[in-house]
């Protein structure tokens, strides 16, 4: 198990994913509600979509992940030998 210390951010981060793969950059997603539907950005709302529906002035609130989420993938990282946990928020 290789020790290493794993960076975490939420995706408003917007990072590009180069920039997240070859640094090992987790992004946890936020919880985009369009209408009725709440969707994760990054998996199931792109940002470009999210684009469009704000400028067709559709209604769109955000939820920052929960505490158990960013828990969750903190206990990923310790799992997978990370020895210390940077979590960025910007």
């Amino acid at each position: 198990m290789s020790r290493h210390v794993a960076i975490v951010t939420d995706s408003t981060a917007y990072l590009p994913p180069r920039t997240m793969e070859r640094h090992g950059i987790t992004a946890v997603p936020l919880t985009v509600v369009l209408g009725d539907r709440a969707l994760e950005e990054g998996t199931e709302i792109s940002t470009r979509s999210l684009a469009q529906a704000l400028q067709k002035r559709r209604s769109v609130t955000t939820s920052r992940p929960s505490p158990q989420v960013f828990a969750e993938t903190y206990r990923k990282a310790a799992e997978s030998g990370a020895s210390g946990i940077v979590s960025l928020h910007l």
